[in-house]
């Protein structure tokens, strides 16, 4: 059963659904208008989506148990311009201050 479920995840991947509703990849160089982001024909990228950025932040202090004092903050969007390759893609900021490291995920 686990391998039956591992094989359909691994599918899953390939699939319209997981390029429309999961794309997600991070900036992996970053300039003050455009972005080169970890996502690209592989995975499903195309010029004219826009995509969310969002940075991951620690804070300080006493968390709720069971909680975290991490959480992503939404920091901007860009635009894929075109794709590079099968990885990754070149993308103009539309709003935001977009830093390397940033994650970018495809927005709904």
């Amino acid at each position: 059963m686990l391998g039956t479920a591992i094989l359909w995840l691994a599918g899953c991947a390939n699939s319209p659904f997981y390029h429309g509703q999961i794309m997600r990849g991070q900036v992996v160089q970053s300039t003050a208008s455009d972005v080169v982001v970890c996502v690209g024909k592989r995975d499903g990228a195309e010029p004219g989506q826009l995509l969310s950025v969002y940075r991951v932040v620690f804070t300080e202090g006493v968390v709720e148990e069971g909680g975290s004092n991490w959480h992503r903050a939404p920091v901007g969007t860009v635009k894929i311009e075109n794709t590079i390759d099968d990885h990754f893609a070149k993308a103009r900021v539309i709003e935001g201050d977009i830093v390397k490291n940033d994650i970018v995920e495809l927005q709904k």
